[in-house]
């Protein structure tokens, strides 16, 4: 899901990845990516395919020499005027003071800061888009702090902004969860008293010039509607979720940093996702998840200080979860 603003853009790739410390549980991810969901086939398909090596390696391994040159333009901003009016979208323009613009080769923007891409990141990657299942809680971050980890969308969405970008936007705000849609318990393999762990990723969207802090609330949901397959599952009310299910974030509070003109180190971050199953839950649907929203205000202000280029959220937000979680108790 992607948004845009004419001066201030803010990218929401809702999307959700997951993983469990339970190994015997079973988890479905919907990719929500070129291959749908009726496309997707089994890990042990996979495995079967997984030997013809090259053909996946060509299709799902970054080619980055290919991504060739950009125009990159720096946005040259007024750091007290944003400080002091970046709770204020009509404000913000106002403390641009133009541009830097330069030549840079697209792979070195990725790669300066980022972990080495690993020689077999094709196979991680063409497994959760074939499959919908990865163990994201145990895959390493040179993984998943790679932009092509996250379906097709750098390519074919960001990579354009990185080579020609419109010298008239700035972008200082925009925010992604992947996956952000799963089942769990849909082959009965949840009880209650279980205990299960899910793993998730929020980054930075393309293109942003700014870190930004959130704060993840768990939420237990009245409603689980997923869209591509245009159906709403029926659940507990949240009221129901909340006597029953715990929900625990691991961490709450979360910056993530810059993607332009170079991506930090630290533009996408880990989500633990900690469920505890109430001995006494009755056999049923749950439905839980998390929102986003600012830390509090002595947080802010010292994160504020942390980051001279601190973004709080508000300018553009989503009324549903960021991450929703389907449970199946049987």
């Amino acid at each position: 899901m992607e948004k845009n603003r004419i001066i201030l853009f803010v990218g929401l790739i809702v999307l959700l990845s997951s993983a469990i410390a339970i190994a015997t549980l079973n988890i479905r991810i919907p990719t929500e990516a070129v291959e749908t969901q009726a496309q997707l086939i089994s890990t042990e398909e996979f495995e079967k395919i997984a030997g013809q090596e090259e053909q996946l390696r060509l299709r799902y391994q970054p080619d980055r020499e290919s991504y060739g040159y950009g125009t990159l333009r720096k946005t040259v901003v007024d750091k007290y005027c944003f400080q002091k009016y970046r709770k204020d979208p009509n404000m913000l323009s106002s403390c641009i003071q133009g541009t830097e613009t330069y030549k840079y080769k697209i792979k070195d923007i990725i790669e300066k800061n980022l972990p080495p891409l690993p020689d077999d990141f094709y196979y991680y990657k063409a497994k959760l888009m074939k499959t919908g299942y990865i163990d994201l809680c145990n895959l390493p971050e040179e993984y998943w702090k790679q932009p092509e980890f996250y379906r097709d969308s750098f390519v074919e969405v960001g990579l354009a902004g990185y080579k020609n970008p419109n010298p008239n936007y700035w972008y200082p705000t925009g925010r992604g969860v992947f996956p952000s849609s799963q089942f769990v318990g849909e082959d009965g393999s949840l009880h209650p008293g279980d205990e299960i762990t899910i793993c998730t990723t929020l980054r930075t969207g393309w293109w942003v010039e700014t870190q930004q802090g959130y704060r993840i609330v768990p939420t237990a949901l009245d409603k689980f509607y997923y869209e591509p397959e245009s159906r709403e599952y029926k659940v507990a009310p949240s009221s129901v979720t909340s006597k029953y299910i715990k929900v625990e974030i691991e961490p709450d509070i979360v910056v993530t940093e810059e993607t332009y003109p170079v991506f930090s180190s630290e533009w996408v971050k880990l989500i633990k996702v900690h469920i505890k199953i109430n001995e006494n839950t009755p056999p049923g649907s749950y439905a839980v998840g998390f929102t986003l929203t600012n830390p509090d205000s002595e947080t802010m202000k010292k994160l504020s200080s942390e980051y001279p280029m601190y973004m709080p959220m508000g300018l553009l937000d989503i009324s549903e979860p960021y991450l929703k979680v389907y449970l199946k108790v049987s």
